[in-house]
């Protein structure tokens, strides 16, 4: 007995620090500003902290608040905190005014409690001011090169929807000088000096940008007489003449021009929100999630809540799962759907899906490490297993860069464990094996996908060096001139440049993806039985009766900044009504805020 209960103990004892210790400490820059004053405008570290009221450590938006010292109060609606008041100002019902965030200007999608802080990320809380967002078209500028300015505000649309547009009015400063937007809220300008050109944007009754520090490079001439001789541009490779004595000094290499390329994306959305078939769509929306795209987020998330995936095929639900909690949308119930249970379901004991693949168990394991799942896990466990003994003797998946690179992902949580561990190691040789002079990997495709392995291993892209070139200069040569990635086909052009757009956000697709916990079951009511002799139970009388256990309701897990849930017996100003049909959540939620 003494054994037992000291056994009890240990497990209890590892228990409690493993959860004590799941989550590092984040630093992350904290604002929280009103009209009139700026409560809190600094970093802040921020240890994990009970962040569902039922004890479940993680570091979230609601510690950084709680942690902060402003005095803030909350009510609680199932695994989510809804901010009532902070620094003592509290939320105007009457006049429909309340307490709004962003994390890295994004507008919040989730409760506090339940938004992940990433190290480094500014979160931003707002009473009745808005925030303003500050673009530029290069970041590495070069002497007397043209640089355009953009300034937006942030907004309701005439549905109440999200919004960045132009901040007609706002003032671009460049040091010293202030500059009038046009109304496009853009200001052009060249940067004629080799110093540092410190920019932001600032509009009345709007929190200033985001402020930009710009060093200009000299452009390198192509020397020699002539007098007509053309300049090249940053984009060429010719090397400036010089005498024979003198080391010859490379021309700066063309950059891929991300905005470009965004802005080609944007120009393909349809009128729905989507960008055509649901593989298409999927893809693309975890470029746009990785970017400050609100606009464009905000149509795919009314898409993905009026439409129901057409594809049948397990890789199709996965694929969907993973846009859906890009967006921060309920992997256990979008529209009806359970993509989670989907997955699961398809599990036979040792791996998801069709026993003579391995894509969908590489996946299964990226959506479910997301979805509240844990390696200890039976199911996970099993699938891990199984990835790892479909492995290649050459580190492969698969013989596939593409699957090389997924399943690099798939595993990188699981470092520490010697035997992925291995794999890892042989996986990135066959990755360095297979990289080509060019810096690419054969096709844009297969170079984003091992480009999400190198990010899933801690690498830094620039490091992976191969006869001088890196991968980001062979994606370069890929870019068209309208941004996108050149592709005859259109739609292998969309779905090629998402790929690229997701790597080049320093983001992989974990990274990208919001994190869910798994929906807890109620517990089921006890059915009696009557007790035969010897107390023994016929298997017939087991399943009769467990049809008459009472299934437990759908679990919804709220996807709004601000929970919005329905409860009987409050003041009328704060009582939710339940949702018309085929309305999305974002119309809902305003329906319900400002009584429409």
């Amino acid at each position: 007995m003494k054994k037992k209960i000291t056994k009890i103990i240990l497990i209890g004892f590892v228990a409690l620090c493993f959860f004590n210790t799941a989550y590092a400490d984040t630093t992350i820059h904290l604002n929280i500003q009103t009209p009139s004053s700026s409560f809190y405008n600094q970093d802040i570290t921020v240890a994990p902290c009970d962040s569902d009221n039922a004890g479940t450590l993680q570091i979230t938006a609601y510690c950084a608040i709680l942690q902060s010292g402003i005095a803030s109060d909350w009510s609680w609606y199932g695994t989510d905190a809804f901010l009532n008041s902070l620094g003592g100002i509290v939320n105007d019902f009457t006049n429909n005014i309340y307490w709004g965030w962003f994390g890295d200007l994004t507008y919040g999608a989730t409760a506090l409690s339940a938004h992940i802080l990433t190290p480094g990320e500014h979160l931003l809380l707002t009473y009745n001011i808005n925030p303003l967002k500050l673009t530029v078209s290069n970041l590495s500028p070069t002497q007397n090169e043209n640089i355009t300015f953009t300034l937006l505000q942030f907004g309701l649309d005439s549905n109440f929807n999200p919004v960045w547009t132009p901040a007609i009015g706002g003032l671009i400063a460049i040091n010293e000088d202030s500059h009038v937007v046009e109304n496009d809220g853009v200001y052009s300008s060249p940067l004629e000096l080799m110093v540092p050109y410190v920019i932001s944007g600032n509009k009345t009754g709007f929190i200033d940008s985001n402020s930009l520090t710009l060093n200009p490079t000299r452009a390198i001439s192509s020397g020699g007489g002539g007098g007509g001789a053309p300049v090249p541009s940053v984009a060429s490779t010719i090397v400036e003449s010089v005498a024979p004595s003198i080391t010859p000094i490379p021309q700066a290499k063309a950059s891929f021009d991300i905005a470009k390329a965004f802005d080609f994306i944007i120009s393909q959305q349809q009128e729905d929100g989507s960008f055509g078939e649901d593989i298409y769509t999927d893809w693309t929306t975890l470029a746009l999630a990785s970017g400050n795209y609100q606009d464009q987020a905000l149509k795919l998330v009314k898409y993905f809540g009026e439409e129901k995936i057409s594809g049948t095929l397990l890789t199709d639900y996965e694929r969907h799962a993973m846009a859906l909690m890009a967006l921060g949308l309920n992997p256990y119930d979008t529209n009806g759907i359970n993509y989670i249970e989907k997955i699961t379901s398809s599990f036979d004991g040792k791996q998801f899906g069709d026993a003579n693949e391995d894509n969908d168990d590489i996946f299964a394991l990226i959506v479910l490490q997301n979805a509240g799942f844990m390696q200890e896990e039976k199911m996970i466990s099993d699938d891990i297993n199984f990835i790892l003994s479909q492995q290649k003797e050459n580190g492969s998946w698969d013989e596939s860069v593409d699957m090389t690179g997924a399943s690099i992902e798939a595993l990188a949580f699981l470092s520490q464990n010697e035997q992925v561990k291995n794999a890892l190691m042989k996986a990135e040789n066959f990755l360095k094996q297979n990289q080509k002079d060019d810096g690419g990997w054969g096709n844009t495709s297969s170079t984003a996908w091992a480009l999400e392995g190198i990010l899933a291993l801690g690498d830094k892209p620039e490091d992976w060096i191969k006869d001088g070139n890196v991968p980001l200069d062979y994606l370069t040569s890929k870019q068209d001139t309208d941004g996108g990635i050149k592709n005859a086909n259109i739609k292998n052009k969309i779905w090629e440049t998402s790929y690229v757009l997701s790597v080049l956000s320093g983001k992989n697709w974990n990274q990208i993806m919001k994190k869910f916990k798994k929906p807890e079951m109620p517990a089921i009511t006890a059915i009696p039985v009557e007790i035969k002799e010897k107390q023994e139970i016929t298997k017939t009388e087991i399943s009769e009766n467990v049809n008459n256990i009472r299934k437990p309701e759908k679990l919804i897990t709220q996807n709004l900044a601000t929970p919005v849930i329905a409860i009987a017996d409050v003041p009328v100003k704060e009582k939710i009504l339940e949702p018309e049909p085929k309305k999305s959540w974002v119309r809902r939620f305003f329906d319900v805020i400002f009584g429409f």
